[in-house]
C-alpha cells in the first residue's frame, strides 16, 4: 500500500550527545517510531505546530519549547550523527527565530536548533509546561483533534 505524501521536507544531520542519542532511540522505539520521526515530530511540538505530528503517538512526545542556543557560528559536530527530515513549516518558523537571535550577531545552523531542543528534550522532558516564554516569537496554532 503507498503511503500518503508528508509534504515538503528538509533533510538535517544534527550530532547528539551520546546520552540524548540514547534517549531519542529508547524512546522511538517505545513510541514504535524510527528516530527521524520521532525528532521531527519533538521539533513540531517544539514550535507549536502539534498538526505536524507526523507518526508518534502524543502520550510519546515530550513538551518542549524551542531551545535558543548560545553558540554562534559553531558546528555542532561531535556525537552521534542522526538523520531527521523536517516539514517545511517548522523549518520556516525556526528560520523566523533564527532571524533575530537573541544577543544579536552571528548564525545558527539549523542542526544546533536541533541538537540542543532535543537535548532539552531529553534533560527535562516537561521543559517549558506551563511556562510563557517572551522569547517564543512565532505564531502558535491550536489544533483539536475530533474523534470520528
Amino acid at each position: 500500500m503507498a503511503r500518503a505524501h508528508k509534504g515538503e521536507r528538509a533533510a538535517f544531520f544534527p550530532y547528539l550527545r551520546p546520552d540524548v542519542h540514547d534517549y531519542v532511540q529508547n524512546a522511538a522505539e517505545a513510541a514504535g517510531v524510527s528516530v527521524s520521526v520521532f525528532i521531527a515530530d519533538i521539533m513540531a511540538v517544539s514550535v507549536g505546530r502539534f498538526d505536524l505530528i507526523d507518526e508518534t503517538p502524543v502520550a510519546h512526545l515530550p513538551l518542549v519549547t524551542l531551545a535558543v542556543p548560545q553558540r554562534r557560528n559553531q558546528r555542532a559536530d561531535e556525537g552521534e550523527k542522526v538523520t531527521t527530515r523536517l516539514a517545511g513549516e517548522v523549518v520556516g518558523l525556526i528560520k523566523l527565530v533564527g532571524a533575530q537571535p537573541p544577543g544579536g550577531r552571528g548564525k545558527v545552523s539549523m542542526a544546533v536548533y536541533i541538537a540542543d531542543t532535543v537535548a532539552a528534550a531529553a534533560g527535562n522532558p516537561l521543559h517549558g509546561v506551563g511556562r510563557h516564554s517572551s522569547a517564543s516569537s512565532f505564531p502558535v496554532q491550536e489544533v483539536l483533534t475530533l474523534a470520528v
